[in-house]
């Protein structure tokens, strides 16, 4: 069987390359351990489990359980949950308009799939999502300096 499939895999591969179709790989793991975005909730979370250890007077390494280990627990978990959606939610929309830009016609996980540096773009998303992460906080920072500078009415 295995033999089978391998057999499978490589006729499909040398007939998708006689056709040049255009295949690239994103090392996922890569660009989410370096993303700005991950590097600045990963702060924003730590300092909330320090909040809420010092809130609810509770450590969050401690093995016992308690009714307020558990409100801060969930409280975390939501924040983290958020945080997480919204940064895969953002990678996910950079492969996609990287893919469609540069006419990719397949684009693999290279932990799936083993292949030369020469296929991997995991930089170059990167680079651009850390180009619109900081555009977007620039652009934040620059809302709220002119809306302390409004007099409120």
């Amino acid at each position: 069987m295995k033999k089978l499939l391998l057999t499978c895999f490589f006729i499909l591969s040398a007939s998708s390359f006689s056709n040049s179709e255009k295949i690239i790989l994103v090392d996922y793991s890569y660009i989410l351990d370096n993303y700005y975005k991950t590097k600045s909730y990963n702060k924003t979370l730590h300092n909330l489990k320090d909040k809420l250890e010092k809130k609810y007077n509770i450590d969050f390494n401690d093995k016992s359980k308690g009714e307020n280990k558990e409100k801060a627990l969930k409280t975390y978990n939501a924040v983290r949950t958020k945080f997480t959606n919204e940064i895969t939610m953002d990678i996910d929309i950079a492969i996609a308009f990287t893919g469609q830009t540069e006419k990719y016609d397949l684009i693999l996980d290279k932990e799936v799939f083993h292949y030369g540096k020469s296929k991997d773009i995991s930089k170059s998303i990167l680079k651009f999502l850390n180009e619109v992460y900081f555009r977007e906080l620039t652009i934040k920072k620059e809302k709220i300096l002119k809306s302390d500078l409004l007099p409120l009415t």
